[in-house]
């Protein structure tokens, strides 16, 4: 018995270890399992870093919606947003009509400004999918595809 004891410990343990690892990466923002690896990088946390959310935008945008028009940095006047509205990063077009609108943003706070909300309220008038991108977020590729996939119409 005490082989089996000390096997069902070890078990024990190990899966105790694999789920706290699990939960411990969920917190910090990382929804893949512990044990796992990712062998993609954009499927990795973006680390703060504006350029690599800008990089998965335009992969996303070419690989998915290649049929439609990419434009960067987008005045909110451009939507009728009210002056001192939040500019756009990125706009995915469709027979020149918009589609979606994207906005990286520089700070975790920044979606909570009144300039990025007018911005929004401008897209929310006219029926286009407006998201924000927050920096301290991982913003993996799949999510930002996912997002698109399930808001904009094809």
């Amino acid at each position: 018995m005490g082989f089996l004891d000390n096997l069902l410990k070890k078990g024990t343990s190990k899966l105790i270890s694999n789920v706290v690892d699990s939960v411990v990466d969920n917190l910090k923002g990382n929804t893949t399992p512990a044990y796992a690896t990712s062998q993609d990088p954009d499927e990795e946390d973006c680390c703060h870093k504006a350029s690599v959310i800008r990089a998965r935008v335009e992969k996303v945008f070419a690989e998915e919606w290649s049929g439609y028009e990419i434009r960067q940095n987008i005045w909110a006047n451009e939507m009728g947003a009210e002056e001192g509205s939040h500019d756009y990063s990125y706009g995915l077009y469709l027979d020149g009509q918009p589609k979606a609108m994207v906005m990286v943003l520089d700070s975790a706070d920044d979606y909570r400004k009144k300039s990025v909300k007018l911005a929004h309220r401008a897209c929310e008038d006219k029926g286009v999918f407006c998201m924000n991108l927050l920096p301290h977020m991982p913003n993996r590729r799949s999510y930002i595809s996912k997002r698109l996939k399930e808001n904009v119409p094809v």
